[in-house]
């Protein structure tokens, strides 16, 4: 079988490089002279299995449609598959962690992905975040705040991720003002309806009515206008696939949303 690699580029995509015909070309290149130089080349490109190749980027390909569609638990299985054929690729563990943090997992699953992408060069951010939501879900509140502070060190839209964990877990524990301050940062940092609606849970559970309805509304309000944009979105590309119906199907889901 052939040696392939999955490259990230800079914009968050992906593209194959093979790399058989290059370096087993330069590796069976060494040493050789002369005319024998020609006939180690020849030899080394057809080395390279264009079967093994076209395998791999048709199971690659099949990775990143069920992506794109949002498929997840796809996803899932198809990335699973993916790194059983091709342990070495990085992209391979990369989809099964994003895939299994959308997936209702359980706790047990979520950890072993967690050790798995953790162990062959996963983000400190992404591992920080697997393991705290399946800490959480164990209710292992310990466990789910050492991760949190963990993503909370990372910054960025990591510590985000660790606010919100923290505040759900002290929330859970009782610890309502901590929680309170956790939210806050959540929402300062990144003010969308789940960060809002998880300050709002922590308002209601203080008892801070006036808090909850407020952060409750701009949740809505932000969530509605999503669902709205996606919608418009959406319309549009059936409409230029020319699917007239589910075009309008939803732009009066759109209408409806505005009333």
């Amino acid at each position: 079988m052939g040696t392939y690699q999955v490259m990230r580029t800079p914009g968050g995509g992906y593209w194959v490089r093979e790399a058989d015909v290059v370096d087993l070309a330069l590796g069976a290149a060494i040493g050789v002279a002369g005319t024998a130089l020609g006939a180690a080349l020849a030899a080394a490109r057809g080395a390279a299995s264009k079967t093994n190749y076209r395998n791999f980027q048709q199971a690659w390909a099949a990775v990143l449609k069920a992506k794109d569609s949002e498929n997840w638990a796809l996803v899932y299985e198809l990335a699973k598959g993916f790194i059983q054929h091709y342990p070495q690729q990085q992209a391979g563990y990369e989809a099964v962690a994003d895939a299994g943090a959308r997936l209702d997992l359980p706790p047990a699953e979520q950890l072993e992905i967690a050790k798995l992408f953790e162990a062959h060069g996963g983000e400190k951010g992404e591992v920080a975040a697997l393991r705290g939501a399946a800490y959480f879900d164990s209710e292992d509140m310990a466990s789910a705040l050492r991760e949190a502070n963990t993503l909370v060190g990372c910054g960025g839209e990591w510590a985000v991720i660790g606010y919100m964990i923290r505040a759900r877990a002290l929330l859970w524990l009782g610890d309502l003002d901590q929680a309170r301050s956790d939210a806050n940062a959540a929402a300062s940092l990144m003010p969308e309806a789940n960060t809002y609606a998880l300050r709002a849970d922590v308002s209601w559970a203080r008892g801070d009515l006036a808090s909850a309805e407020t952060d409750y509304t701009r949740a809505l309000r932000l969530a509605q206008e999503e669902a709205l944009q996606l919608l418009e979105k959406r319309a549009s590309v059936y409409e230029a696939q020319g699917q007239i119906e589910a075009a309008r199907a939803d732009r009066q889901a759109a209408t409806a949303l505005r009333l």
